[in-house]
């Protein structure tokens, strides 16, 4: 096998934002990222490749069919592998973990925690600046979802030294493990082996990609500031309305498309707002087209899909993160136009993130 920080990560997100920030997160800790809009057909040699499942939307059995697809070609060659989950427990997490070591084998330690975002997990809770997620005990969430054994770590532990003897002494598949800090995470990448996976949100997958990152590998050059950008948000959530209030209030100049407050009860993820994200799609492209924009921000794992699909886009490079877990990539349409583009998770960022992103685009 080869050395551990030569072999190639590979990152399984069920959405695209979720391989977005992920790549990001690569990026951030000295690892050329990319970030493939479908399933690859052969692993690269090297650096970070993340790609989608598009499966968060899915049911649990349905989702875990995809998950075997998405990987099954690509399990043999030499890589390390990284489920990338979202940090507030959407999705069918269980039946994704359960269909990911099928395949792999080994166990998985798991632990959503993304600090700079202000996510930790702590007693087994997905906590958001100290308080507790709505339906985010993620014992819970396993225990209902997987039909394997799991063990819960505390912080205490980790932070005593005992995680590598807690996970030799266990039984369990899937090892649950509280975090607040990078240091934390630190500690549990390093115990990650070629049996022992990973999987998390954005900030445990920049830990494991430090493990890989090449100190002497050339810096790459900055990117060309932007003049127009585009920013679409698709998704639904109330951050999101509020992180576009707040871009319309101090950047009246930038062209903003936002879909309109979902109705009561209408479920984010579900088939009625994947159909909505296809048209709002179509709707992006041809003002971007119409008003010769040169960088998209896209908010929403849907969206981003429907409106990189419809320029036919397949790759996107990762350039640099513009803040933590939002890349600036690049990739060609299908008409060779190149384009700046942002991803950016519905969910993160305080009032002022879209302003900042914008920001930095435009001065390069």
């Amino acid at each position: 096998m080869m050395p551990a920080d030569q072999r190639p990560l590979l990152i399984l997100a069920d959405d695209l934002t979720g391989a977005g920030d992920s790549a990001a997160r690569c990026w951030a800790a000295g690892l050329a990222a990319t970030i493939s809009l479908g399933v690859p057909s052969a692993a690269p040699t090297s650096g970070a490749l993340a790609f989608s499942s598009e499966s968060r939307a899915l049911p649990p059995a349905v989702a875990a069919a995809r998950v075997r697809e998405c990987i099954g070609h690509l399990r043999h060659p030499p890589a390390v592998w990284y489920k990338k989950v979202d940090s507030t427990l959407r999705g069918a997490i269980g039946a994704e973990l359960d269909a990911w070591l099928d395949v792999l084998g080994g166990r998985v330690i798991v632990c959503p925690a993304f600090p700079e975002q202000g996510r930790t997990l702590i007693d087994g809770l997905m906590q958001l600046h100290g308080q507790p997620l709505p339906d985010g005990d993620l014992r819970t969430v396993v225990a209902r979802q997987s039909r394997r054994r799991w063990l819960h770590v505390p912080l205490a532990a980790l932070r005593a030294g005992r995680l590598a003897t807690d996970v030799a002494d266990s039984a369990a598949d899937v090892l649950i493990v509280d975090a607040e800090s990078r240091a934390d995470l630190a500690r549990i990448a390093a115990v990650a082996d070629a049996t022992l996976h990973l999987c998390g949100a954005a900030g445990l997958v920049h830990a494991l990609a430090q493990h890989h990152a090449d100190a002497s590998a050339t810096a790459p050059a900055r990117m060309a500031a932007v003049r127009r950008p585009l920013v679409a948000i698709g998704s639904g959530s109330a951050v999101a309305r509020r992180q576009v209030a707040w871009l319309r209030r101090h950047r009246p100049d930038v062209a903003v498309l936002h879909l309109p407050e979902p109705p009561a009860g209408l479920a984010l993820d579900g088939a009625v707002a994947q159909q909505v994200a296809r048209s709002f799609g179509q709707a992006v492209v041809a003002q971007a087209r119409e008003h010769a924009s040169d960088a998209l921000v896209l908010s929403g794992g849907a969206t981003a899909a429907a409106v990189l699909t419809r320029l036919g886009i397949t790759t996107l490079t990762v350039g640099d993160e513009l803040v933590p877990g939002v890349a600036r990539s690049h990739g060609h349409d299908a008409t060779g136009q190149v384009w700046q583009v942002a991803l950016k998770p519905g969910n993160h960022g305080d009032e002022a993130v879209l302003a900042s992103i914008v920001a930095r685009l435009m001065s390069g």
